[in-house]
């Protein structure tokens, strides 16, 4: 089945029930975040217990983002999300989210390393976030991405910034697919509902209906407010939207 992740806010008052909601559904991943209204930034302790506790059986992945605004980090940025790593490590989390880019808007190569292998040494996956979709040569930079080891890539194919979502990024997902030939995951996020995702998925597959989306393979889907109705997961948009992940992979098969 074609992975479903959905991102969830640590800070909203529905925090315990839409974990418990995901855990029902049974979907694949969740992404943990606080301060959604920040566009995502590290959870606390407390949060990733309570994660771990409810949502037991299946991947839990934690931002690593200590501020809002850009993804240029100081050396001391960069130690306190060392830190945090080891953190959501020692509380359970499978892998962590995190980006890091430099003043030229080009990936940070010697920052990226450095959080990918205090990640690696704690046995955790890697996932670039959307400060990907913020870099200014996308396509070129998804192969160092590759050659470190990073594990998925979060992108809606869209400028960070833009306000478009993944139907209107298929063009760049299209050619990052191509250029990722099956060595990383693409997370296509932002904008994803029960309604385009099928538009998009079969979009992204073209003429080729073979899928292979376990490992760093293939492609998976993200959301967040699609399946949300008032800060709480609604059931049926939820429901609608694994359903298409499931009918998708059933047509690839």
């Amino acid at each position: 089945m074609i992975p479903l992740e959905v991102c969830v806010d640590a800070d909203s008052p529905a925090f315990t029930s839409n974990l418990e909601q995901l855990k029902q559904a049974d979907v694949d991943r969740i992404e943990l975040c606080a301060s959604m209204h920040c566009e995502g930034l590290t959870p606390s302790s407390s949060a990733i217990i309570e994660a771990r506790s409810i949502f037991n059986h299946k991947e839990l992945m934690v931002m690593i983002r200590p501020r809002p605004g850009d993804f240029c980090y100081s050396k001391r940025e960069c130690e306190a999300m060392m830190l945090s790593i080891d953190t959501a490590a020692s509380l359970g989390a499978n892998g962590v989210v995190f980006g890091a880019l430099d003043e030229t808007l080009s990936l940070h190569h010697k920052n990226t390393a450095a959080l990918l292998n205090r990640a690696r040494r704690q046995g955790l996956t890697v996932t670039f976030h959307r400060a990907f979709d913020a870099i200014i040569n996308p396509k070129k930079s998804i192969l160092p991405l590759i050659d470190m080891g990073v594990s998925r890539v979060l992108t809606s194919g869209t400028p960070w910034g833009s306000g478009l979502g993944a139907d209107k990024g298929l063009a760049m997902l299209k050619k990052l697919k191509s250029a990722a030939s099956g060595h990383i995951e693409l997370v296509v996020g932002g904008g994803v509902t029960p309604e385009n995702a099928p538009f998009i998925v079969s979009s992204l597959l073209g003429q080729n209906k073979s899928l292979v989306d376990n490992g760093n393979n293939g492609i998976s889907l993200h959301c967040f407010s699609s399946v949300l109705e008032n800060g709480v997961i609604s059931n049926d948009k939820l429901s609608r939207l694994y359903n298409s992940c499931r009918a998708l992979s059933l047509e690839t098969q």
